[in-house]
């Protein structure tokens, strides 16, 4: 039923014929780092957080009680007061202005204090309709972009943003400054690295700052600002780049019983124990099966004849390339689960909700438009993208030099600018009511 897988490897010209079976996932509702704030600050400056409710964790249980969820969504003006507040008012208590609201990199890295807040992604393939031009335009051309930018622009200049250089060591330099516990709010990676079993969660938040202050305590909230969204890891959960192909010689007989394989091995209630082996023998459960953690046991503890082909673990025959269910893709991984269940409670529509996450209004590939409007866009696109870039990097440049004193009126003219080297014929295009909007898919 779904428009766009039965879109995906299908035979040119053909109905109903596919070169094979494209693998899906449920990337498109997971979020590859989460807001994560200094609870502890928060209750400092009076901030009282709503649905609190804590993680719990079998790789760390000694950090009961420090890592919580809130459905208390702050706005705009919510976190320039935070960020203030955490800058201004020593919310650590050491009589020190040594603290920040946040620090910013310009990257993938700190989203959740930049654009994300603003209900869009830095990707060239969105298209979102624009609220004052009424145009179907990328972020670069987004008023939700200038807002973005006065708001970054703002916090950086009152000093309640922490500059740090853009460079091949972000991640390095963004952990470095976290563990120092000097800032209020981060963006945390996401599942088990978050007081889980993954190898560099010491080095990663929360845990990075709680080996040295463990009276640190922290809250993840749904993504900040009015317009805010978490960023999905994926736009769709179709995956056009894992195909199972199937060659021509096989018969309707072998295509049967190897569609009955791929659906016992993947869809069936055995899936388990060909991904993760036999409960109580290769893992445990921590509480309620299928709604808490998988507890692998170590390799040489597993009897030989329950290890896999080779190797003292269990051989893997399952995968997750036709798994929709985030808690099982990511092996039940106790912050993923716990995650979901807590937004899927407390959050209007559920974990899996479209209002929950960023989405497109129209999203650029050769499965979302149709081929003419496709071709026309990618001929199009590449006669004019230099001079269109040239113009926005002359803007952004202007911005960060300090050179824009009165954002709406150099916003006006930048759009007027932008149009003119090229943009007017992507909006053309794109404003097309052949071109289906994000909903139909």
């Amino acid at each position: 039923s779904d428009p766009l897988g039965q879109q995906l490897n299908q035979v040119k010209g053909e109905k109903n014929e596919y070169y094979g079976f494209t693998s899906f996932s449920c990337l498109s509702t997971y979020a590859e780092y989460v807001p994560m704030w200094r609870l502890d600050w928060l209750k400092e400056a009076g901030y009282k957080m709503t649905n609190l409710v804590p993680l719990t964790s079998e790789a760390y249980p000694e950090f009961v009680n420090k890592v919580y969820f809130s459905n208390t969504k702050f706005t705009l003006e919510d976190v320039k007061e935070i960020y203030r507040a955490f800058t201004q008012d020593d919310p650590d208590g050491n009589g020190l202005d040594d603290t920040y609201g946040s620090v910013y990199t310009g990257t993938d890295s700190d989203v959740y204090n930049s654009y994300v807040m603003f209900g869009f992604v830095n990707d060239e393939n969105y298209f979102y309709l624009d609220p004052e031009l009424e145009d179907y335009v990328p972020y670069f051309a987004y008023s939700p972009y200038r807002d973005c930018l006065k708001f970054i622009t703002e916090m950086l200049d009152r000093g309640f943003m922490r500059p740090l250089p853009d460079n091949n060591a972000v991640e390095e330099e963004l952990s470095a400054v976290w563990k120092n516990g000097k800032i209020g709010f981060m963006n945390a990676i996401s599942g088990s690295s978050i007081l889980g079993f993954d190898e560099q969660a010491m080095n990663r938040l929360p845990l990075s700052i709680l080996q040295s202050d463990p009276e640190a305590t922290f809250v993840v909230t749904p993504a900040p600002g009015t317009d805010g969204k978490f960023k999905p890891y994926r736009t769709f959960d179709w995956n056009p780049e894992c195909t199972y192909p199937v060659g021509i010689q096989v018969s309707d007989e072998k295509l049967e019983r190897l569609m009955q394989i791929l659906e016992y091995s993947y869809f069936g209630e055995d899936w388990l124990r060909y991904k993760l082996g036999i409960s109580g023998v290769h893992y445990v459960w921590a509480g309620e099966p299928l709604q808490s953690s998988v507890i692998m046991d170590k390799p040489e503890n597993i009897p030989p004849k329950y290890s896999g082909l080779g190797t003292p673990v269990f051989g893997q025959f399952g995968n997750i390339d036709f798994i929709d269910d985030t808690k099982i893709y990511f092996g039940y991984d106790a912050f993923t689960t716990q995650l979901v269940t807590y937004f899927d409670h407390y959050n209007q529509g559920g974990y899996y909700a479209n209002s929950f996450w960023i989405r497109p209004g129209k999203y650029y590939s050769e499965y979302t438009m149709p081929e003419t409007l496709y071709d026309r866009f990618t001929v199009t696109k590449e006669k004019t993208y230099k001079d269109i870039m040239a113009v926005h990097d002359d803007f952004v440049k202007k911005v960060w030099a300090g050179e824009i004193i009165h954002m709406d009126n150099e916003w006006d003219e930048y759009i007027r600018q932008i149009y003119g080297a090229g943009l007017k014929s992507w909006v053309d295009i794109w404003n097309s009511k052949q071109i289906d909007t994000f909903d139909e898919f």
